[in-house]
């Protein structure tokens, strides 16, 4: 089943973003939030409203993020464990918090699976898909090898190998609207496929017992 979302958490959330530009970094590790606070950067030459949520795989490392964040003098960082909001200026918001990665997955249209930067293997790209995220990951996932090809196949994750890549990535696609709801249609699609293969193995255990 997807992830876990509390209704009224979104809503609040939302309501906080006000329909700015949006994407999420799930998971990252250790080396991955440089390199998202460097296109956050990047992408508010061409979106000045964009956020960017990081929402890091160990949130015990939250202190650690936030003071290598904090080397960006003009972010505006809020930091939910803390109970901070998302403001109006906010750049970054750092849900540094446990079991609510599919209220983000929910909140955000577009998603870079962390972990996948670094050579660390990736993590589970289907989730997102499962909430209604476009999937961007990177080089590194070898825990899910067969998986990212058939998400490649049917149109719905982007790879990229690079910082460059994941900045042309994330911007490309909040330029075209049209190219997520495509992407995320296409996941449906997918995770149907694989629901139908399960059906198909019970019906010919059912049919031999």
């Amino acid at each position: 089943p997807p992830l876990p979302v509390n209704k009224q958490e979104l809503l609040n959330l939302k309501s906080q973003l006000q329909n700015r530009p949006c994407w999420l970094a799930a998971s990252t590790h250790k080396g991955e939030e440089e390199i998202v606070a460097d296109v956050h950067q990047k992408l508010k030459g061409s979106y000045n409203t964009i956020l960017t949520v990081i929402v890091p795989r160990h949130p015990e490392r939250g202190d650690e993020i936030l003071e290598t964040l904090s080397q960006y003098n003009n972010f505006k960082i809020s930091r939910r464990s803390l109970g901070n909001a998302i403001n109006s200026d906010t750049d970054i918001y750092l849900a540094d918090t446990i079991g609510e990665l599919g209220l983000f997955f929910s909140l955000s249209k577009i998603t870079f699976m962390g972990k996948s930067l670094v050579p660390l293997g990736g993590q589970n790209p289907i989730e997102p898909l499962k909430l209604g995220s476009a999937v961007i990951h990177g080089p590194h996932m070898s825990n899910f090898t067969e998986i990212v090809k058939e998400l490649s196949e049917f149109g719905c994750a982007v790879r990229i190998d690079n910082s460059n890549q994941l900045f042309t990535g994330v911007s490309d696609l909040l330029s075209n609207q049209k190219k997520i709801k495509n992407m995320i249609k296409n996941g449906e699609i997918y995770i149907g496929s694989k629901k139908l293969v399960a059906e198909n193995i019970k019906n010919k255990i059912i049919s031999l017992l």
